[in-house]
């Protein structure tokens, strides 16, 4: 069989491409691909087919006037399931053909029916319209067809069957706007909804015997309740009316329903019968198409859904990889964010264990592919800011800024010392008691930006100039942005002039769902002024998919500017026996678990577009029963022994950024960050803080270098239920079908180590005769598989350092030697003008010494003592019972508030 396909300069715009990622379970709606320059190519197959023969697909095609072979790909169960609409690739003449496949029972069990519904018009004037699956269909099944066309209008002693509206009225889905079928070829997407209130169809009569009626519905209108009780009624040969009541269903919780029915002997074949989809309860019927196979096969189509129900399929087509998209669709990692006391003691970590701090700083900023891109800094404002206070840069209008004061600036200095390209943001939880005026909220920001700069060397690259978790207030937006943007005053040179005004603008960093999208949409100074919209725990879009376009048609930023990351430690989580919801124990899954953090990544993107997540706090660096519980990715605690704890939270984390290149792109869009890819990308999981995968619906995000050399897919599976993957790609920029590394994370196996099942390389998956590969994914686990080459180096094969067992601070009386015998607890004679800091050098060595005074931005010893009274109140010894623990905390609290605001009377 040959077909004819136009080249054409300018690919085929196909209504449904946007449903390149199918699952096996029907996604309601045609897939389609844009093939390579090639018209869409359409086709039939019947189930069970594992080559071209049993199919309508071409052995060539015509692509500029010579007729060319084509080699088809075809998996084993590509064609498995009846009425699914599948994507089937090939090559002729070195370029790839792509062909959407109408899946049809069985040879055995040939179609007498197979109507497009909606494709006739309807009953408002609305015209008629081509279906080329239909067409497909009638390629193969042809001869047994009894609908010769894709649908029809029913007129008495013209037409021996069609929509019957001479009652029942119809609309059509051009009615309304909903999609207008002369463009959509989906037999899905385009059909009838009753505006009366049956659907009804007149049929050419059935020979007696059994026949299965499949039925396809799309609710145009979301997920809407439609109880609907379909019947068929004939005349026997007495002349007599017969009713065949069919099983009633609801259109919201069954897209495709299934019913067999028998045909008596005594039937008048001479006389129409009528199918009518009648409405019982709730919203009126809804029709997209429907067939009628001979034989019983009901349990044949719903075996084979079930079988599928637990597969899902992933295709990319790298026509989809947006190479001009430079910030929207740029995969750009993960961040820390510093604030509400809890880097507090970081800086004693570099003090008394240097090499804790440098190997942690390596651990996140560091590598081929850094967990961590960014150094989120919330600025103190000497108060209490939700879960403690961080000290104000500036606490009078005419003191000089000092950053050295607040940890996160070092933190990001010390950062940038291992990756150059870290981005570096700031925001307020609040202003100190004089910046009372949006005047002095710029001066204070200004002075605080440049103190950074000559002290440290960067320069802040995004600022917020609105509150922490507050609406925006969008004319002091765009008027800060047009002040950064020209400022030229109080600059040491044009060097450093010249980055202050290339600094960007974030809005609004809102808890929940940012009020701003449809300004933002539908303002274009307003998105000229602000380069990132962000908001917290949330991975949905507003109602208008706002933020989605802004991603997509604008190119602009959207992050997850504050997101919850794992909560107590993850490698004691495998012990719980929860069932959730049948067997027990989740692994590093459930509730809050590490597993749960992944899913709000996929779901952030898919949902919102968010391609940048940031974690408060990613390092949990403060007195333990000072604040909250555990909720971080690293615990700093114990600054006394140098202690720490990485969670397999930063494991899952490894999972995106190790198998892609994330980052910011440059100006030039040379860079080759990696894209996330929405075709390529779903997510079935529920909620949204915190996300439940526990359902076992499919969870995974594709990225993929802009000039489509490679991809890896991320897969999360937080449930009890094993699922298969089947992944195919089209239109790479390599050639063949090249292995994909498999890399997983789960929790330990019985008896094992419990980081023992950590990124641990499984091996390569090679793709079938038709390109297909397919990926086994446990329970309570995350696959990533990649077309890159990682297993052989050794960073992939390093596990994350395990903290040892902690020690209890209780020192001899100097204060400076560890001791458990004697009769003190801890002693300070608050004299640190001897002690020193590390300093930390290019690459985030630690390269020599500096004052340890100096290093805080001259605190005074009595603010140390402060701290230090703290942290003794912190032992575990004060903790002996809820009331006790309730007031050491507040007392803990009080004396932290006091220090950072350098009251010290109290001594």
């Amino acid at each position: 069989m040959g077909i004819k396909l136009n080249v054409r300069n300018k690919m085929c715009s196909i209504a449904m491409s946007a449903m390149l990622v199918l699952e096996l379970v029907p996604a309601f709606g045609m897939a389609t691909v844009s093939a390579a320059e090639l018209d869409p190519l359409y086709a039939s197959a019947y189930m069970g087919a594992n080559s071209a023969e049993g199919t309508t697909l071409p052995d060539s095609i015509e692509i500029s006037g010579q007729s060319t072979p084509v080699t088809w790909q075809i998996s084993d169960d590509a064609f498995a399931v009846p009425y699914d609409t599948v994507t089937v690739t090939g090559t002729a003449g070195g370029q790839t053909v792509m062909a959407n496949v109408e899946v049809i029972p069985p040879a055995s069990n040939p179609l007498v029916y197979f109507v497009d519904s909606g494709r006739a018009g309807d009953s408002y004037g609305n015209p008629s319209s081509a279906s080329p699956l239909y067409e497909a269909v009638k390629a193969l099944d042809g001869p047994s067809l009894l609908n010769q066309a894709p649908d029809q209008k029913y007129v008495s002693g013209t037409t021996t069957w069609g929509f019957d509206d001479s009652v029942q009225k119809v609309k059509n889905s051009q009615n309304g706007g909903l999609t207008n079928p002369a463009t959509d070829p989906s037999i899905w997407v385009v059909g009838l909804r009753s505006a009366t209130n049956d659907i009804v169809y007149q049929l050419k009569a059935l020979e007696a015997g059994t026949y299965t009626l499949s039925s396809g519905f799309y609710d145009w209108y979301g997920n809407r309740s439609r109880q609907i009780g379909p019947r068929i009624e004939y005349q026997d040969t007495t002349g007599a009316k017969k009713t065949i009541s069919l099983d009633s269903f609801n259109t919201s919780t069954s897209q495709l329903n299934s019913s067999e029915f028998t045909i008596p002997s005594d039937i008048d074949t001479s006389s129409p019968m009528t199918l009518t989809y009648a409405y019982v309860s709730g919203e009126k019927p809804i029709l997209s198409w429907y067939a009628i196979a001979k034989g019983g096969i009901k349990k044949t189509i719903d075996d084979a859904r079930a079988a599928a129900s637990s597969t899902v399929r992933v295709s990319l087509d790298g026509n989809n990889i947006k190479a001009d998209n430079v910030n929207g669709l740029t995969f750009k990692g993960f961040g820390v964010l510093s604030g509400n006391s809890t880097s507090a003691l970081l800086m004693d970590y570099k003090s008394e264990h240097p090499e804790a701090y440098a190997q942690m700083l390596q651990i996140l900023f560091g590598g081929e592919h850094p967990i961590m891109t960014h150094v989120k800094i919330e600025m103190g404002n000497d108060r209490n800011n939700s879960t403690g206070p961080d000290p104000a840069t500036m606490r009078t209008a005419d003191e000089e800024a000092n950053v050295a004061r607040h940890p996160g600036f070092q933190l990001a200095a010390d950062a940038k010392k291992v990756n150059p390209n870290l981005k570096v943001s700031i925001l307020r939880w609040n202003a100190p008691g004089w910046a009372d005026s949006n005047d002095k909220i710029y001066t204070w920001y200004k002075k605080t930006i440049l103190a950074a700069y000559r002290q440290y060397g960067y320069m802040v690259d995004y600022v917020n100039p609105g509150i922490n978790e507050s609406s925006p207030n969008l004319t002091w937006t765009k008027q800060y942005a047009e002040e950064v943007k020209t400022d030229n005053t109080g600059f040491n040179d044009d060097t450093e002039k010249a980055l202050y005004n290339q600094i960007k603008i974030v809005i609004s960093d809102e808890s929940g769902i940012g009020s701003f999208g449809g300004s933002m949409v539908n303002d274009i100074s307003l998105r000229d002024a602000v380069a990132v919209a962000g908001y917290h725990y949330n991975t949905d879009d507003d109602s208008g998919g706002n933020f989605k376009k802004l991603a997509e048609d604008f190119d602009k930023e959207i992050w997850n500017s504050e997101a919850q990351a794992t909560f107590s430690n993850s490698s004691f989580r495998p012990n719980n026996n929860m069932k959730d919801p049948t067997v027990a124990g989740t692994g590093i899954g459930g509730t809050g678990g590490p597993l749960e953090m992944g899913n709000t990544i996929i779901k952030g993107f898919v949902n919102s577009r968010r391609t940048h997540f940031m974690y408060q706090p990613a390092i949990g660096s403060f007195y333990e029963g000072g604040q909250y519980s555990f909720k971080e990715l690293v615990s700093a605690r114990d600054p006394w022994s140098g202690w720490m704890h990485y969670d397999a939270g930063l494991v899952i984390l490894e999972h995106f950024n190790w198998f892609a290149k994330a980052g910011w792109e440059n100006e030039d869009n040379t860079a080759g960050i990696w894209r996330a890819v929405p075709q390529a990308s779903s997510t079935g999981a529920s909620g949204t803080n915190p996300v439940n995968g526990r359902n076992g619906a499919p969870n995974y995000m594709t990225l993929a270098a802009p000039d489509k050399s490679n991809f890896s897919t991320v897969i999360i599976n937080d449930s009890e239920y094993a699922k298969t993957y089947k992944l195919q790609a089209a239109n790479m920029s390599y050639s063949g079908n090249p292995s994909l590394e498999m890399w997983e994370t789960r929790a330990a196996d019985q008896g094992k180590a419990f980081n023992s099942n950590y990124m641990k390389y499984l091996g390569n998956a090679a793709a079938d005769g038709g390109g297909v590969y397919t990926v086994h994914v446990k329970p309570y686990s995350i696959v990533t598989v990649t077309t890159l080459q990682n297993h052989e180096k050794a960073s992939y094969n390093t596990p994350l350092p395990v903290e040892g067992e902690r020690t209890i601070l209780d020192t001899d009386a100097t204060g400076a030697v560890q001791n458990t015998e004697d009769k003190f607890l801890y002693a300070d004679d608050f004299d640190y003008s001897h002690k020193t800091a590390a300093v930390i050098g290019e690459g985030g060595q630690v390269t020599g010494e500096q004052s340890y005074i100096d290093s805080r931005g001259g605190a005074k010893a009595r603010f140390l003592a402060i701290r230090t009274i703290a942290m003794v109140l912190s032992r575990p010894i004060f903790r002996t019972d809820p009331i006790t623990m309730f007031c050491v905390n507040k007392l803990t609290k009080a004396l932290w508030d006091l220090a950072v605001r350098g009251i010290t009377a109290i001594l």
